[in-house]
C-alpha cells in the first residue's frame, strides 16, 4: 500500500503537533512559546540519551496513531 501525498503531510503535521506538545511549546521559552522553530532539532537532540530513541518515539508515534484511525 502506497500513501498519497496528502496522507504522508497530514502524518507529518501530526507529528509535529505530537512533538509541540511533548517537549511542552505552550510553555517555553520566549522566541520558542507557540511555534514550531527547532522542534525536530530539539527531537534529534534526544540521540544523546540513547542514539535510537528518536526512531523509538516516532515508530510508537506511528503505531499509535494507525490504531486511533482503525478503532
Amino acid at each position: 500500500m502506497q500513501l498519497k501525498p496528502y496522507e504522508i503531510e497530514n502524518g507529518q503535521s501530526k507529528f509535529m503537533d505530537f512533538l509541540y506538545d511533548l517537549f511542552d511549546r505552550d510553555n517555553a521559552r520566549d522566541g520558542l512559546r507557540g511555534t514550531y522553530t527547532g522542534l525536530w532539532n530539539q527531537f534529534e537532540q534526544l540521540r544523546v540519551f540513547d542514539e535510537s530513541l528518536p526512531e523509538m518515539i516516532r515508530t510508537k508515534f506511528i503505531i499509535d496513531n494507525h490504531l486511533n484511525e482503525v478503532s
